[in-house]
């Protein structure tokens, strides 16, 4: 005699779940044609075939994944999209244009640009000479953990501003951090360089 344990049952189809007694399927119940469960009422309504996978050809219910169709899914995702050089899930894009590639790049420098040698240079002056004070006022405070000798300098300040919006990039996905990092850098360069350093 076969050993009867009570398990939870559920139709593949509807989701439907009754105690069940194994083995064997209970009265009303049949299976489909992938060996799973279906109740008497999803049976009634002509659900006892599922439907056929269009990825791996077998009659299987959609809630279940196929792991055919889970690998076509990431082989797309791989895909690099010709539109904008970016690695992403499809559709791929349309419409790009060869400006569209270099939008977001231009976009920042051209603004870190804007703002460095205009708005912020206008209200704060020149950022060598804006670093150099704040660099004197960071050697004041931080003199007693300085060697003897030893100063914080303009292009420190630079680098410390840098790190800052470095910092704040991982705290918050935001435009700004790029754009504010960008003319941090070239308030560094400046601090380091004259314009003869440039080259010819």
């Amino acid at each position: 005699m076969t050993e009867q344990t009570n398990m939870k049952l559920f139709c593949c189809r509807c989701d439907k779940w009754i105690w069940a007694a194994r083995p064997g399927l209970p009265e009303g119940w049949e299976a489909d044609d992938a060996g799973r469960p279906v109740c008497g009422a999803c049976k009634e309504r002509g659900q006892l075939l599922l439907p056929k996978c269009p990825d791996c050809g077998e009659h299987h219910s959609e809630k279940f994944e196929c792991l055919q169709g889970t690998a076509k899914r990431l082989a797309a995702e791989e895909q690099e999209c010709d539109g904008c050089d970016y690695v992403h899930e499809p559709p791929m894009c349309e419409g790009h244009n060869e400006d569209d590639r270099y939008a977001v790049r231009e976009y920042v420098l051209d603004e870190a640009k804007r703002l460095v040698c205009g708005d912020r240079n206008a209200s704060y002056g020149d950022p060598r000479q804006d670093f150099q004070r704040t660099a004197g006022v960071m050697t004041a405070l931080l003199g007693h953990k300085l060697k003897p000798g030893e100063v914080i300098s303009a292009a420190d300040v630079a680098r410390l501003l840098i790190a800052v919006k470095l910092s704040r990039s991982v705290h918050q996905r935001k435009l700004d951090h790029a754009i504010d990092g960008a003319g941090y850098f070239s308030c560094l360069a400046h601090c380091e360089f004259d314009a003869e350093d440039l080259p010819k």
